[in-house]
C-alpha cells in the first residue's frame, strides 16, 4: 500500500510531506480494508453459489431468493468495490482538502476489471474439479 500511496501522490502531482507514522498508519488501515474486501469478494463470487444454496436451507426463504442470490450478489459485490476503491483514493494522496467521490473513472474502471476477473475465475473454478493433478497439491488448495 505504501507504493500505492506513492503512485496515487504521483498521479496528484503532490509530494508526500506526511510524517513516516501517519503514512504508514494510512497504508495499514489500507490493507486491513484490502483483506476485508478480498475476503467479501472471495465469498461473494467463489461461494456464492454454495452460500446462497446454505442460506436458503436453513432459512425460510423459498426459491425467489435463490433467484435473487444468483442475480443480487453482483451488484452487491460492484457496490462494495466500487466503495472500496473510493474510499482507498479518499486517505491516499496527500492533500489537505478531501473532497469525497462515490465514482471515479479510476474506480469505475477498476471495480469494472475485478469484478470480470473474478466472475472468469469463478466460470472456471466451476467446470475445473482437478487443481491438485494440474497444478500440485499446493497451488491446488490456493484455487
Amino acid at each position: 500500500m505504501g507504493a500505492v500511496v506513492k503512485a496515487v501522490n504521483r498521479a496528484y502531482d503532490r509530494l508526500e510531506t506526511r510524517p513516516f507514522w501517519k503514512l504508514r498508519l494510512t497504508s495499514l488501515v489500507l490493507v486491513v480494508a484490502t483483506g476485508i474486501v478480498l475476503a467479501g469478494m472471495f465469498l461473494l463470487i467463489i461461494f456464492g453459489s454454495s452460500l446462497g444454496d446454505a442460506i436458503t436451507r436453513r432459512t425460510p426463504l423459498d426459491g425467489g431468493f435463490k433467484v435473487f442470490w444468483k442475480i443480487g450478489r453482483w451488484p452487491i459485490a460492484f457496490i462494495a468495490v466500487l466503495l472500496f476503491f473510493s474510499l482507498a483514493y479518499y486517505p491516499a494522496p496527500n492533500k489537505e482538502q478531501r473532497n469525497w467521490k462515490w465514482v471515479t473513472p479510476g474506480s469505475l474502471v477498476g471495480s469494472v476489471m475485478w469484478l470480470g476477473l473474478s466472475g472468469l475465475f469463478a466460470f472456471y473454478t466451476s467446470f475445473s474439479s482437478s487443481y491438485d493433478r494440474t497444478y500440485a497439491s499446493l497451488a491446488g488448495g490456493i484455487a
